[in-house]
């Protein structure tokens, strides 16, 4: 699927150095094909423990923020490529599903991340379409390569927390 002028394509992808510990560093990436002068590259730097979910759903979370700026009448459709699995069955099953529950998860634990969650959810005006795609394949095609491009700037952001 190439980019066209009726869509917004993003691949997010998120890293985490020793996820889910105090002492974790999480980064994501948002790339845009279509205007590379819109990519975002961040650090979380939150009051909270960061992990590599949590930086995949603020990846998300950017290419929504930025398709509202680009596009506030919502005319345009967002497709969002991950290699998330996690990110692609909250957005296209779960959330649904937790939000009727109280945000609560099927064994009864509340939802993690849910202030990013429903964020989302409240920006996306019903426009977003999230998309699997497989990690690591060798940039063989054109969703390969911007995942991959994706997966490498998360994780050079990460290593490289204290120089962003």
């Amino acid at each position: 699927m190439d980019p066209n002028r009726h869509t917004f394509v993003a691949f997010c992808d998120g890293s985490a150095l020793r996820n889910g510990k105090p002492n974790c560093v999480a980064a994501y990436a948002c790339l845009f094909p279509q205007n590379e002068a819109w990519n975002e590259v961040k650090v979380l730097n939150e009051n909270c423990i960061s992990t590599n979910n949590r930086a995949e759903y603020k990846a998300a979370l950017a290419a929504v923020k930025r398709a509202v700026m680009e596009d506030p009448s919502s005319r345009r459709i967002v497709v969002i490529f991950t290699d998330s699995e996690l990110l692609t069955n909250t957005m296209n099953t779960y959330i649904h599903k937790w939000q009727r529950n109280g945000w609560h998860t099927m064994n009864g634990g509340p939802v993690k991340n849910r202030d990013v969650l429903e964020e989302l959810l409240r920006l996306s005006n019903g426009r977003v379409m999230y998309r699997h795609v497989q990690a690591h394949t060798g940039c063989q095609d054109w969703e390969s390569h911007w995942n991959n491009k994706a997966d490498n700037m998360a994780r050079a952001a990460a290593r490289n927390a204290d120089r962003w």
